[in-house]
């Protein structure tokens, strides 16, 4: 019985700081949230811990062992956040590298392409020189996506 009063209380609790724990949350973050300067993960880290020290002002003798618990729980929720947020951080960099190889074999394979028609049937040279001229370029900005133009 104890067992599965204590199991309601964290429940009820736990829904009740998903209902509420947004109307704690200052409005300036709010309006970061809004204008879209925190993800979606960045954001529940913030709500969680904005619970965390809400729950720690709120807390009694009383509730003591209620809170702790729930403290633990947004603790693992945290970890999880932190493992998702490196995980993103790690995959974008990675699928950067693939799409900047993949746009690298595709130029050389027009690249290929231009060679071998220039070589069987004697391409304009103004047109063959404009596209190593655009390969070039083209390669640059694969390589350095980042420098101005």
């Amino acid at each position: 019985m104890i067992l599965f009063l204590a199991s309601s209380v964290i429940l009820f609790t736990l829904i009740i700081a998903t209902i509420f724990l947004p109307l704690l949350i200052d409005e300036e973050e709010i309006l970061e949230m809004r204008e879209g300067k925190l993800t979606f993960n960045e954001a529940k880290r913030r709500l969680l811990l904005t619970s965390v020290r809400k729950i720690n002002t709120v807390m009694t003798e009383e509730n003591q062992t209620v809170a702790f618990e729930l403290i633990d729980e947004y603790k693992m929720m945290f970890n999880q956040i932190d493992v998702e947020l490196n995980a993103e951080k790690l995959a974008s960099k990675e699928r950067k590298n693939q799409i900047k190889k993949l746009r690298l074999i595709g130029l050389r394979a027009e690249q290929d392409y231009i060679e071998k028609t220039q070589k069987e049937q004697n391409l304009d040279p103004d047109i063959y020189s404009a596209c190593q001229a655009a390969f070039k370029e083209r390669e640059k900005n694969i390589n350095n996506p980042n420098r101005l133009k």
